[in-house]
Parts: C-alpha cells; structure tokens; sequence
C-alpha cells in the first residue's frame, strides 16, 4: 500500500515538470476522472446503429441521454450490460429519454456479443479513435449522462467485474440522476 502511496505521489508531482500535453492530460485523468467534464457539451458525432437508426449530438438536446462505451474483452464492460439493460428497459418509455452505447469492436464480434448478453439497447459501432475522441480518451466502460442541453452531468470512469456489484453501483449511482433530471421536465 505504502508503495502505491509513493508511486501515485511522484506521479502527482511530476506534473509539475510534464514535457506533453499527453503527459498532463494521463495525469488529470489519475487526479480528476471525468469530473471536470461536468457542465461541458457533449462532442459532436454522426453515426448508425447496428440495426440502422442514425444519431448525432444533435439528438442528444431535449433528452435525458445515458451513454455508455465499452469492449467486448472488457471484463467490467461485460459485467454491466445486465444492469444498463435494466435501466434501459425502465426508462425506455420516457418519451423525452434515450441510450446510446458505442464501441469500436468489429462488426461480427458486435452482433455476437449483443445475442450472447441479450442486449436491448442500440448499440454504435465507431473506429478506435472516434470512440476514444467522444469519451474524451478516459478508458473503458465510461459511463456519461447528458441533461436535455446536451451538457454532460454524469460521468464515471470503469466498474466492478461482478454483474452484482455493477447492478448495484448502477441502481445507486446512475437511476437517481435520471430520475431527478426527467422529474425536471
């Protein structure tokens, strides 16, 4: 534990002395999360799901919008997907909701993955890049809510790699937020 302490400690101070914008943005990462993200607008993006719908940030406005981004070798990508299918399908009525979940995995390993877990959400297939650009290059899964102007007003980074526990921290963490945003409107 001590020698976590120290490694995170000359990481912390090192920043001081960073030679990249690389360099400081890993270390805003380990010092921040996507906590500086609040309020910010979500990124521009033009994309298709597996099954054809089209979407864009412009669909984001006028929605409470939960975005989820994950990996099919991603072990707590996989533990969640029964948790973001039960909050899908509570919220999926809600005419002013919506969830969008994006990965750059290949087509084929897409479709596997979304039979084998039952997935009932749309789901976007995007290059590496564009997926990493869109989660603003904080890993996987990412977890970012959005209010109905578009502005990010949730955003978490990773997850447990039991189903259960993934439930749980979905059920506390992500339903009160969307339930407080749709008894806005």
């Amino acid at each position: 534990m001590k020698i976590c302490f120290n490694i995170l400690l000359t990481l912390f101070s090192l920043s001081a002395s960073c030679q990249t914008q690389e360099e400081q943005k890993f270390l805003d990462t380990l010092k921040m999360g996507g906590s500086y993200l609040i309020g910010k607008q979500m990124k521009e993006f033009e994309c298709k799901t597996v099954t054809g719908e089209e979407y864009s940030n412009k669909d984001l406005k006028n929605k409470v919008t939960v975005i989820n981004f994950w990996f099919e070798a991603c072990a707590p990508c996989a533990a969640e997907v029964d948790a973001l299918n039960n909050l899908f399908e509570k919220y999926k009525k809600e005419k002013k909701f919506q969830f969008l979940s994006f990965t750059f995995d290949p087509k084929e390993n897409v479709i596997k993955f979304i039979t084998k877990h039952n997935i009932k959400y749309p789901v976007i297939i995007l290059s590496d890049d564009s997926c990493s650009i869109l989660n603003f290059r904080k890993g996987f899964p990412s977890t970012i809510i959005t209010d109905t102007m578009a502005n990010i007003i949730y955003y978490h980074i990773g997850g447990p790699k039991v189903p259960k526990a993934a439930m749980e921290f979905i059920e506390t963490n992500v339903y009160p937020i969307i339930e407080q945003e749709i008894k806005k409107m």
